[in-house]
């Protein structure tokens, strides 16, 4: 049995087409698409973890093939934290899709996310649109 693949391309189709255009005109919006789930029991609005936040999301942006990290803390993404303010999740872009994008990438975002977690600051990088970051000692 081959390796799998989650490439699929129609290049006459509606589909593809409209997928081009995003390519073009929104790359931030036509790559795989992560998420880093933030628990912080005080707020994560509170300064201390805002601070952490910011630091956690500016460290994510700077990895290779991360286009923008739509961060909880921004103006207008209220619906990325939940009502009693304990626990937000930032969107991760990528210029390229899920089959393009390299294990050493998500193994880095596991990384810098694993890295910031501290006593009452919980973060966690899942996503069902990218590859999987190894298991430690895999």
């Amino acid at each position: 049995m081959g390796p799998s693949s989650m490439s699929f391309k129609l290049p006459s189709s509606d589909s593809q087409r409209a997928q081009n255009l995003l390519v073009q005109r929104f790359q931030s919006q036509s790559g795989a698409v992560g998420e880093v789930v933030i628990d912080v029991p005080s707020g994560v609005t509170n300064p201390a973890a805002k601070a952490r936040v910011l630091s956690l999301f500016a460290q994510i942006g700077h990895v290779p093939h991360v286009v923008e990290v739509t961060s909880p803390t921004t103006r207008g993404a209220f619906r990325q934290i939940s009502r009693d303010g304990t626990v937000a999740f930032a969107q991760i872009h990528f210029d390229a899709t899920r089959d393009q994008i390299k294990t050493a990438t998500t193994n880095e975002i596991k990384s810098i996310t694993t890295h910031a977690r501290a006593p009452g600051f919980d973060a966690e990088f899942v996503g069902h649109h990218v590859p999987e970051p190894e298991a430690a000692g895999a």
